[in-house]
């Protein structure tokens, strides 16, 4: 639990989070930290600052993608001002920093996307 907390901490670093949905982006860190805990090399390193930062980069992401599902409108305008919000920029801004993160946490990680039959 007080690692959920370590990355939700660092969540709110990458984003702003309302009070109303702060229960469900602790529900995406947990499930996150989870997540990555399986692919650890070294079940020791569960509370590693690294894997912390790629959790939280994992949970910004489905958060972000949650945003958008839920919010769909893109803009408005009040007289002169016109204000548009673009989706497929947040979620690609989403994306490159948790492929970022994750990539920073690889070495703890085990890779089991890789098979390797014979030459």
């Amino acid at each position: 639990m007080e690692a959920t907390y370590a990355v939700l901490s660092r969540l709110k670093l990458l984003t702003p989070i309302e009070s109303e949905e702060e229960g469900e982006a602790a529900a995406l860190c947990a499930r996150a930290l989870e997540d990555l805990s399986r692919k650890l090399a070294d079940p020791c390193d569960k509370s590693h600052n690294s894997l912390l930062w790629a959790a939280a980069g994992r949970a910004f992401y489905n958060l972000t993608l949650k945003r958008i599902m839920q919010d769909p409108d893109t803009g408005f305008k009040a007289g002169d001002l016109s204000v548009t919000k673009q989706p497929d920029k947040l979620l690609d801004l989403a994306a490159k920093t948790r492929d970022q993160l994750l990539a920073e946490a690889a070495d703890l990680l085990q890779d089991d996307k890789f098979l390797f039959r014979s030459v």
